[in-house]
């Protein structure tokens, strides 16, 4: 929570202060403004990657490996960083397939949800398994 919390402070300044700014719809943010949320971005994204490495596997492991959740939660931040070419490649693909997904009024997320769940499995059996 701590960590969505920070990025988040910095998006609300500009949001605050050009909501309640009496400036047209064309001049609503400046360019400092947009600098700063995508430098909260940046910040939301490094500062969870190392969460969702660490929450990754971590159901299939305490499911199958009877791992408690911390070992689980250690264990799948190991397999991530030993993996990290591949899982940065299978997150802009993921993110490009988000991105597509969403164009048709969110319905692509009707097929890409599952494949998600079916690579998140198949690449739990490549690194734990095999």
């Amino acid at each position: 929570i701590v960590i969505a919390i920070l990025p988040a402070l910095m998006f609300m300044e500009p949001s605050i202060s050009a909501l309640v700014g009496t400036e047209s719809a064309a001049s609503m943010f400046s360019v400092d403004d947009f600098i700063t949320i995508a430098l909260g971005l940046l910040l939301s994204i490094a500062l969870m990657t190392p969460v969702f490495m660490g929450y990754w596997f971590a159901p299939a492991l305490v499911v199958f490996h009877d791992q408690s959740a911390t070992e689980a939660m250690l264990s799948s931040f190991k397999g991530c960083l030993r993996n990290m070419g591949p899982f940065l490649l299978y997150g802009i693909i993921l993110g490009f397939l988000s991105v597509l997904s969403v164009i048709p009024m969110g319905l692509g997320l009707i097929v890409l949800i599952p494949v998600i769940h079916a690579t998140l499995y198949a690449s739990y059996r490549t690194i734990f398994t095999e």
